[in-house]
């Protein structure tokens, strides 16, 4: 099982808001199923205003917590993300 959202945001030394318009990215992807990339739901406690409706304690699976990581990765590196990649 993946990490939560919100570890991932503090482990990874990024944003919150990064986190979850990756994730969001991911699950908005006609070609990803959500519960390929998110395994647990989270709780309303930290729910983000998105169409997703993506929460920061959301528990993702492994698959998706190494496409968010990698994601993020390249968004350090200024690599973007597939929808906008860098220049």
């Amino acid at each position: 099982m993946g990490r939560r959202i919100s570890d991932i945001a503090f482990e990874e030394q990024h944003s919150l808001d990064d986190v979850r318009a990756a994730v969001a990215e991911l699950v908005a992807d006609p070609r990803t199923a959500p519960d390929a990339v998110v395994a647990d739901p989270g709780t309303d406690r930290d729910r983000v205003e998105t169409a997703s409706g993506i929460y920061a304690d959301q528990q993702l699976t492994d698959a998706g917590d190494k496409a968010v990581t990698e994601m993020l990765s390249r968004l350090h590196s200024g690599g973007g993300t597939p929808d906008h990649p860098g220049a």
